[in-house]
């Protein structure tokens, strides 16, 4: 509601704190970002969000900011007799922000007779910065962040970068530094370099708030690229115990449980991120995978088309529908599918022949055996080509039968650790390998075994 629509950051950037600041509130459930965002313009009936989103209460509101000033309105509302339950207005200076989200949260947590913790009220105490500049950035930096393209990664990390320049104490803008490096890794820059800034960055988050989640949750994932899965897994636990409503934590975690090989609790994590994270497909693929990972491709297949239904072009659903297809010996259907994919990506980016090999390993099963030998050639068989992940190359020949070979890629994927091969201990697509004595080597040395 501001009268410049360069504020529009603002409102996103409130709206995401705010979930993270009743998502510490431990007996409250609290649907994502990914999924309310959607709801920000009006015209739906609360009612009809409420069905949508499963949830039994709606905290909807407005803000409108002039300078340093800003005014926040807000109402809390039961969504099946469409009564209101508390309502408020704050007028204040922008750096009372993060004070006015911890007395919201409270609130909230009160109205719906949910009794805050004391340690719950300190973290909700504890988010804030008080300098201006850094409070603007950081809203700014999220709000870039969460386009999901590169531009807005790099935009967002100079964003925090230079709220962390206005507040060097500001924990939750390095965590912020540390997501753009996860999400730039692997694509356009190298995982080595992605992996030790964000590793950087949490340090000085986690020494400067170590009760922070959402650090513990990206310390996590840094823990789980070195192999060190339990320690990872200790992070996780600790991520989900001081803000047991955050989506993002529950799906890595659900993650890490799949590469152990611990199917049944990383289903109930997928679905515990589903819930909190219902309308977007990234959870609803990630329930699949376990599906697929259990062999239950009947229902993992069910799982992606219903994104494909929402979604007909979204890429990563073709991918898994191909592969459970293809355990299923549905071949021409599996080809069909991959071919779908390539068209969609092209290639993954940073691992250019992924395509080809997932690809070549369809044209096999097909029985179209010269096409899949064709795939690769000369120097790039070999696995000369810079920046192709050995993955794609140890997939082509398993599927070809050239075992000895699938085993050298793979020890050069081990060596260094391709994040591509963290779900070999379940992914089907190993299972020709499993019998072999040097696969259990593998596991070993991956630390899965």
């Amino acid at each position: 509601m501001s009268p410049d629509p360069n504020d529009e950051y603002f409102a996103d950037g409130m709206t995401e704190e705010l979930i993270s600041a009743i998502s510490n509130v431990s007996g409250l459930s609290v649907i994502s970002r990914t999924s309310v965002m959607q709801y920000k313009k009006p015209g739906k009936k609360l009612a009809d969000i409420g069905g949508d989103l499963r949830v039994g209460t709606i905290l909807e509101g407005s803000v409108r900011k002039s300078g340093n000033k800003v005014r926040i309105s807000v109402q809390l509302i039961d969504v099946r007799d469409d009564k209101h339950l508390w309502a408020q207005n704050y007028d204040r200076e922008l750096e009372d922000i993060f004070a006015i989200q911890s007395d919201i949260a409270e609130r909230v947590a009160k109205v719906l007779e949910v009794k805050v913790l004391g340690e719950e009220r300190h973290r909700l105490e504890g988010r804030a910065s008080k300098n201006t500049e850094a409070l603007t950035l950081y809203l700014k930096g999220r709000s870039s962040y969460n386009e999901g393209i590169e531009q807005g990664a790099r935009t967002a990390a100079e964003y925090f970068e230079r709220a962390i320049q206005n507040d060097s104490n500001f924990a939750l803008a390095y965590v912020g530094l540390a997501d753009c490096c996860w999400w730039l890794s692997g694509r356009y820059i190298s995982y080595a370099e992605g992996f030790a800034k964000a590793k950087e960055n949490l340090d000085k988050a986690l020494t400067l708030k170590p009760d922070l989640g959402e650090a513990h949750a990206s310390l996590g994932i840094w823990l789980l690229n070195q192999l060190r899965w339990e320690e990872a897994e200790v992070r996780f636990r600790k991520a989900l115990a001081l803000s047991p409503s955050y989506a993002l934590a529950h799906s890595r975690y659900a993650y890490l449980l799949s590469s152990v090989g611990k199917l049944d609790e990383a289903l109930y994590e997928a679905r515990k991120a589903q819930e909190l994270d219902p309308l977007p497909p990234r959870a609803a693929l990630l329930v699949g995978q376990v599906l697929y990972y259990r062999r239950e491709y009947d229902q993992a297949i069910e799982q992606w088309k219903q994104i494909l239904r929402i979604e007909p072009n979204y890429p990563a659903a073709s991918l898994w529908v191909a592969s459970a297809y293809t355990k299923k010996s549905m071949t021409e259907e599996a080809l069909k599918m991959f071919s779908k994919w390539k068209d969609q990506v092209g290639d993954i980016p940073g691992s250019p022949g992924f395509t080809k090999g997932l690809l070549a390993c369809a044209y096999v099963n097909a029985g179209r055996i010269e096409e899949a030998k064709g795939m690769f050639s000369g120097a790039e068989a070999e696995g000369l080509s810079p920046g192709t992940s050995p993955v794609a190359f140890a997939y082509w020949h398993t599927c070809l039968g050239n075992f000895d070979l699938a085993f050298e890629f793979l020890e050069k994927a081990c060596e260094a650790r391709d994040p591509f091969l963290w779900d070999i201990k379940v992914d089907p697509m190993w299972d020709p390998l499993r019998s072999d004595s040097r696969f259990a080597i593998l596991l070993r040395k991956l630390r899965l075994s």
